[in-house]
């Protein structure tokens, strides 16, 4: 059927027969727009900081996207309540394809940016700039645009069934629908897998980083237990053994830091391992869904349909609540607005907290 006789024979009626479903879509969304305010409020509280602590633009750029999600959702199922027979546009199909188009991808791009930063930071000691973590996380909105371009050659997106999103037909199965499937789903493979082997190789280093310090830290503290008659006698077979065990024992200090600092480095990317994890499966439905239309060239059911559709709605939300609860200055400043933290949490010469140890590690300091 013709994309524009679908719109106006049978789209108006199925809106309206989904009306609950997608004042309760919309409702998600304007949860998202609650936590991701406070998130970017409480980021941007202090440019200070923000430049300080550069790796902080990866926090703004997922919740930017996920922000332009639930905006543009509102806006549109507010125009569309007030004017259904804009479900016939076909400009406000094509802007509401692209801007979901364009958020997951950038979404992906900035989550697999963290994975590889993590590792060259913490597997090979390479910080990167201030300035290239911007050049990154900008590089994320302007591949995603080229990757939703082909959007706007496919004569075939339309809205889907429950009409809450418009997109591409995956079951006409017409060659540019295929391509750009195709590149869409290239680009999401490629991304988790990155971050996967990413986190595979840090979570590897770290543990072996940790076994060597420990054995090192209980030969040190070996050495502190022997008495100094021992000692003693030892410099009569071994001259160098008074030397050896004052410097020994004189590294126990460093690697007791040392071993804090790699736990801390470890706590930290199991959170970033978390909400990469959350952000994946708020997916997996809706890969399953458009892969079985691309497939088998028939609609998925609309159950699961409408189940995809609010795993995408509530990811957004799922995504700051996570960016909050893993950052420690935006959770306490956030937590002082509510008045559920008292003051003295915050430096007293100063309007934001003071760096905790996972602030500092986060920054590869």
């Amino acid at each position: 059927m013709d994309p524009s006789t679908l719109a106006d024979a049978d789209v108006t009626a199925e809106f309206r027969k989904w009306l609950p479903y997608i004042a309760a879509i919309m409702a998600l969304h304007c949860v998202s727009i609650v936590v991701g305010t406070c998130a970017v409020t409480a980021l941007l509280a202090d440019l200070h900081i923000l430049r300080r602590q550069c790796r902080n633009f990866f926090y703004l750029n997922v919740i930017a996207a996920g922000g332009l999600l639930a905006w543009s959702q509102c806006i549109k199922y507010g125009l569309l309540l007030c004017r259904i027979d804009l479900l016939a546009s076909r400009s406000l199909q094509y802007v509401d394809a692209l801007v979901v188009s364009l958020t997951v991808l950038v979404m992906i791009w900035t989550l697999t940016s963290v994975a590889l930063d993590r590792w060259l930071c913490i597997c090979k000691g390479i910080t990167l700039s201030c300035k290239g973590i911007v050049a990154v996380c900008a590089g994320g909105w302007l591949f995603g645009a080229l990757v939703s371009v082909p959007l706007l050659l496919d004569t075939g997106v339309t809205w889907g069934s429950p009409p809450v999103y418009a997109g591409t037909q995956w079951s006409s199965r017409a060659p540019i629908a295929v391509v750009q499937t195709m590149l869409a789903w290239a680009c999401i493979f490629l991304g988790v897998a990155t971050s996967t082997t990413c986190y595979y190789l840090i979570r590897r280093y770290i543990k072996t980083t940790r076994a060597n310090l420990e054995k090192v830290s209980k030969g040190s503290q070996l050495l502190q237990r022997i008495d100094a008659s021992t000692i003693r006698y030892s410099t009569q077979l071994l001259p160098d053994a008074q030397n050896f065990a004052p410097a020994a024992v004189a590294d126990i200090a460093p690697a007791i830091r040392q071993t804090a600092k790699v736990d801390v480095e470890l706590d930290m990317c199991r959170k970033f391992i978390m909400l990469s994890l959350v952000s994946a499966a708020c997916n997996i439905p809706a890969m399953a869904w458009i892969l079985y239309e691309l497939f088998t060239g028939r609609r998925a059911l609309e159950p699961f349909v409408a189940l995809a559709i609010a795993f995408i709605a509530l990811e957004p939300s799922l995504d700051c609540a996570l960016i909050i609860h893993i950052n420690p200055g935006i959770r306490n400043r956030i937590l002082e607005w509510l008045k559920w933290v008292s003051r003295p949490l915050y430096a007293k010469d100063s309007r934001l907290p003071t760096p905790r140890i996972s602030e500092r590690i986060l920054i590869c300091v």
